[in-house]
């Protein structure tokens, strides 16, 4: 199921932007394609590593629940490094969506509720950065 919507995502996100028609006016068959190619993406694929893998294993070591929070953020920033010159994008919306990320698996303890967080988040840049030209 996920590689079928991975495949419709990946198609459509090409289709709409190819074409540069649908950037004109927001549309809720856009934000919906959109949704479908973040969570197939980016967010499958990052928050399995951060606060899946990564959590887990710092767990191993008894960190609490805040300190794991912290260095997963700090890495899920890291990682993101070649956003460095979108401005306040990486330098206050990155870490600040990687700290909630992690607040969220504390308080839920379920990895799916910050995946569709992080897949909303991304969704939501997405329309500022092609629609408001920000970000």
């Amino acid at each position: 199921m996920i590689i079928t919507a991975a495949i419709i995502a990946i198609g459509v996100f090409i289709k709409e932007f190819k074409s540069g028609d649908n950037l004109d006016t927001l549309n809720l068959e856009w934000i919906i394609h959109q949704l479908l190619f973040q969570l197939s993406f980016a967010a499958i694929m990052e928050e399995p590593l951060f606060r899946g893998f990564l959590w887990g294993y710092l767990k191993k070591y008894k960190l609490r629940d805040i300190s794991i929070c912290i260095i997963q953020a700090l890495l899920f920033w890291f990682g993101h490094i070649y956003y460095m010159d979108t401005g306040l994008n990486f330098w206050i919306w990155h870490p600040i969506a990687a700290f909630l990320f992690g607040l969220i698996i504390v308080k839920t303890k379920n990895i799916a509720y910050s995946l569709g967080a992080h897949a909303l988040v991304n969704t939501v840049a997405q329309i500022f950065m092609f629609y408001y030209k920000v970000l």
